[in-house]
């Protein structure tokens, strides 16, 4: 849906970020939903940053905001599986809250859901009929 950091969007939106990205600013209060892919490096900042849904950083993330919480799941460090070299990434602030939630996960990825065959199954052998 976006190529930037969307917050205050509670419709769940797709974000694809090419290289790195900022969630929150100084100082603020931010919260955000959806599935955030961020190809580079995260940075998270500001007083209160909430996320509910999916977060996939492709490199590290540094964790600054003086309390950020994250409902869903969040993976970094992935650009490892491409053989790069991924350092690793700082809790710097006062509070950090992860939680794996299933039901933001599934929110966040419902855009993805769609009709895909399944290998040797009836459905990838429509063309013969």
């Amino acid at each position: 849906d976006y190529t930037y950091v969307r917050t205050w969007d509670a419709s769940y939106p797709s974000m694809l970020v090419p290289g790195d990205a900022t969630l929150g600013s100084s100082g603020a209060t931010t919260y955000g939903w959806g599935l955030l892919i961020v190809t580079g490096n995260l940075r998270v900042v500001g007083n209160f940053v909430q996320w509910y849904g999916v977060v996939l950083v492709g490199g590290e993330a540094d964790f600054d905001a003086l309390d950020q919480r994250f409902d869903g799941l969040v993976i970094s460090g992935l650009n490892a599986q491409l053989g790069v070299g991924v350092p690793q990434g700082d809790i710097d602030e006062d509070y950090l809250d992860i939680d794996y939630h299933s039901w933001y996960v599934r929110r966040a990825l419902a855009s993805l859901a769609g009709f895909a065959p399944i290998p040797n199954a009836w459905v990838e052998n429509w063309a013969t009929f």
